[in-house]
């Protein structure tokens, strides 16, 4: 499948970080400092409570490797230092590792391995903590490899991904869960600008713990497939979109099994080569340990703008429309968020941020609800 240049991705002669280059590897450092004023800390419906938030993030990308095997790495920090609630100061970090492998015209091979330390929304439905609670923090590790095949009209991939998630609370050690998922997928070429595919799948879902809080065994099995249509205008619009079903088996004969319809897909179009749009849509099942119910059911849909205002002038505006649904208790929830950033370039090592971001939920149970605003302005060192 062809790709289409991001108008952040452009050439910007004057404007080009000095990367460090040692013969065919470049490595990349980056550092944003950044204050942030967010209007409700806590996800509240009620009682919001606003505070400030000075955010250092240092990254360093390395790519390196001949045409037919390019390797990437990547090492990244985010420290948040609240001003006025400095228990949800947090640090959260990660590195991956990722490699791209062509044996030949027809063959791929791709992998990556790749650990997070990361810090949990308070507005996530999952988690049961008040706001007088410590944050929750968790690790999250995960790999995957794949391998494509295209001759002629015919293309075959085989993937598999692995994901294990550790929470530091011991009262959380239900939620601690392993992931493991494996995908099969046949395409045929139409036209040269049509592809149809169908992909199998199934994913295993194993919880450290036998049982939840509640005494509910949460391990199951969801298999599935999902049939649908790419598409390749090369260097304008390129994506695809694929609608299936699957089918959730819970071991525990207490949960009820599930059907339900999934979605998958993703678009880009190069409107112009400054100016680009991008759509995503999701549904499927993403399992939970919430008391009574039986799964959760998660749809996103999302689009974003990118338009190069001027030679050194970047601005992006999206919105997201998000929905969770759990199976057998009334809870269901629908998050609105849009945002606008934008950034200029000072000069090949600085740049300026600044975005404003809104969002808003609406749920069954009110003390779901919320509203948020977030206001940043921050500054970008490429080096």
């Amino acid at each position: 499948m062809s790709e289409i240049v991001a108008p952040s991705a452009l050439p910007r002669p004057g404007y080009e970080p000095r990367n460090i280059r040692i013969g065919s590897t470049v490595v990349s450092p980056e550092l944003t400092i950044s204050e942030t004023y967010d209007s409700n800390v806590f996800s509240l419906e009620d009682d919001e409570e606003g505070d400030f938030i000075t955010t250092v993030s240092p990254r360093v990308t390395v790519e390196t490797g001949p045409e037919k095997l390019r390797l990437r790495s990547e090492a990244f920090a985010t420290h948040s230092e609240y001003l006025e609630n400095p228990s949800e100061s947090r640090t959260t970090y990660g590195a991956s590792l990722g490699g791209r492998y062509l044996l030949d015209s027809a063959h791929t091979l791709e992998a990556t391995l790749g650990y997070n330390r990361e810090a949990e929304s308070r507005g996530d439905p999952e988690s049961d903590l008040d706001a007088g609670d410590p944050i929750s923090m968790y690790h999250r590790f995960g790999g995957t490899a794949s391998y494509g095949y295209r001759r002629n009209r015919i293309g075959l991939g085989l993937s598999a991904d692995v994901e294990a998630t550790d929470f530091d609370r011991r009262d959380e050690s239900d939620r601690d869960l392993m992931e493991t998922r494996f995908a099969a997928r046949t395409s045929f070429l139409l036209t040269p600008k049509f592809d149809m595919f169908v992909e199998g799948f199934t994913n295993r879902r194993d919880y450290e713990a036998a049982t939840d809080d509640s005494g509910v065994g949460r391990d199951a099995t969801t298999y599935g497939f999902l049939a649908g249509t790419s598409v390749d205008l090369t260097g304008k619009l390129v994506g695809e979109i694929g609608i299936g079903l699957f089918q959730t088996d819970y071991d525990d004969d207490g949960l009820d099994d599930f059907l339900g319809l999934g979605v998958r897909g993703g678009l880009v179009w190069s409107i112009s080569p400054r100016t680009l749009l991008a759509a995503t849509v999701s549904r499927q099942d993403v399992g939970t340990v919430l008391a009574g119910a039986t799964t959760q059911i998660e749809s996103n849909f999302g689009v974003r703008l990118e338009q190069e205002v001027r030679h050194n002038l970047l601005i992006s505006t999206g919105l997201n429309l998000s929905q969770s649904e759990y199976e057998g208790i009334s809870r269901d929830l629908t998050t609105v968020s849009g945002g606008i950033m934008a950034e200029l370039f000072l000069n090949r090592v600085l740049s300026v941020t600044v975005s404003a971001d809104y969002s808003t939920r609406y749920a069954d149970l009110r003390e779901d609800e919320y509203d948020r605003l977030l206001f940043t302005i921050g500054l970008r060192a490429r080096f």
